[in-house]
């Protein structure tokens, strides 16, 4: 009978964490996509404070997974990326809840 095999998990698990960078791409191009929809419809909404924390907090998180060292820190701290995503889709829904009410929507993403 084999051993279960000891916390944190084995090296198996390093393919994935490169990935991190990567899984982010798909939710910045919907922050973007919903720059460009503010910047034409109501460019007013990129001065706002919410809109511009939103986007701060998406610059700072896709940043945060080319830097840091996942496999490093484990796997489990992965999880951290998408909860500041979930952040980064409330504030950019205050800056622009009245112009562009479906950015909601992109929060599916980090879901994913």
């Amino acid at each position: 009978m084999s051993q279960a095999p000891e916390w944190p998990v084995p090296d198996f698990v390093e393919p994935r964490t490169r990935e991190v960078p990567y899984a982010q791409i798909p939710f910045l191009a919907g922050v973007l996509v919903i720059v460009a929809f503010a910047a034409a419809g109501a460019p007013d909404t990129l001065s706002k404070t919410g809109f511009l924390v939103g986007l701060a907090l998406a610059v700072a998180v896709t940043v945060a997974g080319l830097v840091v060292p996942w496999e490093r820190h484990g796997y489990q701290w992965l999880v951290i990326v998408p909860l500041v995503d979930v952040l980064v889709v409330a504030f950019l829904r205050d800056g622009v809840r009245e112009t562009l009410p479906a950015v909601s929507m992109l929060v599916v993403v980090p879901v994913l």
